[in-house]
C-alpha cells in the first residue's frame, strides 16, 4: 500500500536502510554490505489490535517489540502498522542505532514526509534530496535545512564551547581530568530507580505538552528548553520518590544524556556523532525554581568540559576493539 510505496522509494534511497552488518566469524572489523534483496514484507508489518484498541493496548504491543532484538541478518530496522487504535491508526519504528543517532534519525524521518498534503513524490522536500548526497555539498546542506527548519537551524548548531573542546581535545592534554572524573565516578546512591540490567523494557507516554507553555516557562526563569525538561522529569522523580517514602533531601539521581557533536553541514551523515554526559538531577531540592537554577548550573557545567567528546572517543574506541575488549 501507501506505506511500502513510501518506504520503498523514500526510506530505501538512503543508503544505510538497505545495509546489513556484516559480523566477522573471528576479531573485529564489522562492517557494512548492500542487501541486494531487502524484504518489505518483513521490514513492514501490519497488524491490528483487539478491540477497544485503547492506549493501554498499545503500550502493552509497544513493550513486546521494545524488548525484542532485530533480525542480525537484514537491515537493522522495521515498522509496524498498527490499525484499530483508537479508530485510527499508529506507527512504530525500531531502528538499530549503529544506522544513525537522534538528530540523525529525526531529519532522515522528516525527510520521507510530505511537506504539502497529496505531495505524493515528496517533491518540495529538500531533505529527501539531501539525504541522496553522498557525501553532502556542506553549503548545500545548510541551505536545505534552512529551508525545511528555520528555526531549528540554530538548535541543531553544535555549541561552540563542544566544537572548541574537540580542537583542544585532539592536542592532548586536557582530557585527562574529564576521563577521570568519568572512571572514577562513584556509584549512584540506591533507591527503587536502580536494579539489576535486563531484556524486558517498558514504554510510557504522557499527553502532548504544549511547546509554546515550556517556552514560555524558558523566557520566565531562564535557561533552554532541555534545562526545563530536565527539571520536569527531577521534578516527577521527587514526585514519585516522596510517595514512596524513598526521598532524601540531598537525594541526586544520575542521568545520561547526550549531547550532540555533528556539524550542522553533515547532519545527514547518519552514524553516531554525540558523547555522554553524566547529569546529576538534584531531586532532593522541592522547589521547582532552586531546582532548575541548579539543573542549569549543573548542566552548563558538563557542557563547557570535555566529558562528552572524552565519552565519544571511549565508545568509538570500544566499537573497534575485539568483542572480549568490549565485553
Amino acid at each position: 500500500g501507501a506505506v511500502a510505496d513510501v518506504l520503498a522509494n523514500r526510506l530505501l534511497a538512503i543508503p544505510r536502510f538497505g545495509w546489513r552488518v556484516v559480523t566477522p566469524e573471528q576479531g573485529s572489523g564489522h562492517h557494512w554490505q548492500a542487501d541486494e534483496e531487502v524484504d518489505l514484507d518483513w521490514h513492514l508489518q501490519e497488524v491490528t489490535l483487539p478491540d477497544p484498541g485503547a492506549e493501554s493496548q498499545l503500550r502493552e504491543f509497544v513493550n513486546r517489540w521494545m524488548s525484542t532484538p532485530l533480525d542480525p541478518g537484514r537491515p537493522l530496522w522495521q515498522v509496524h502498522l498498527i490499525q484499530n487504535f483508537e479508530g485510527g491508526s499508529a506507527m512504530l519504528w525500531r531502528i538499530h542505532h549503529c544506522i544513525g543517532d537522534g538528530i540523525a534519525l529525526m531529519l532522515a524521518m522528516l525527510s520521507l514526509t510530505d511537506l504539502e498534503p497529496g505531495d505524493s513524490e515528496a517533491v518540495g522536500n529538500p531533505l529527501a534530496e539531501l539525504f541522496g548526497i553522498d557525501p553532502p555539498d556542506p553549503e548545500q546542506a545548510k541551505a536545505h535545512l534552512q529551508k525545511v527548519l528555520p528555526e531549528a537551524v540554530k538548535l541543531l548548531s553544535s555549541p561552540s564551547e563542544v566544537l572548541g573542546s574537540i580542537s583542544r581535545w585532539k592536542k592532548g592534554g586536557a582530557s585527562v581530568p574529564a576521563f577521570g572524573r568519568l572512571a572514577l565516578r562513584p556509584p549512584d546512591r540506591r533507591t527503587r530507580f536502580r536494579g539489576s540490567l535486563g531484556v524486558d523494557k517498558r514504554a510510557a507516554w504522557s499527553a502532548p505538552i504544549s511547546m509554546r507553555e515550556v517556552d514560555f516557562v524558558r523566557q520566565a526563569l531562564g535557561g533552554t528548553v532541555n534545562d526545563v525538561l530536565t527539571n520536569a522529569v527531577a521534578g516527577g522523580l521527587r514526585s514519585y520518590l516522596a510517595e514512596s517514602g524513598d526521598l532524601r533531601p540531598t537525594l541526586s539521581i544520575r542521568a545520561i544524556v547526550p549531547v550532540s557533536l555533528r556539524p550542522l553541514e553533515e547532519m545527514s551523515s547518519l552514524g553516531n556523532q554525540f558523547g555522554l554526559v553524566f547529569l546529576s538531577l538534584p531531586v532532593g531540592i522541592e522547589d521547582c525554581r532552586e531546582r532548575l537554577a541548579e539543573v542549569r548550573r549543573r548542566m552548563g557545567r558538563l557542557k563547557r568540559s570535555f566529558e562528552p567528546v572524552v565519552a565519544m572517543r571511549i565508545m568509538a574506541a570500544l566499537g573497534a576493539s575485539p568483542k572480549r575488549v568490549q565485553d
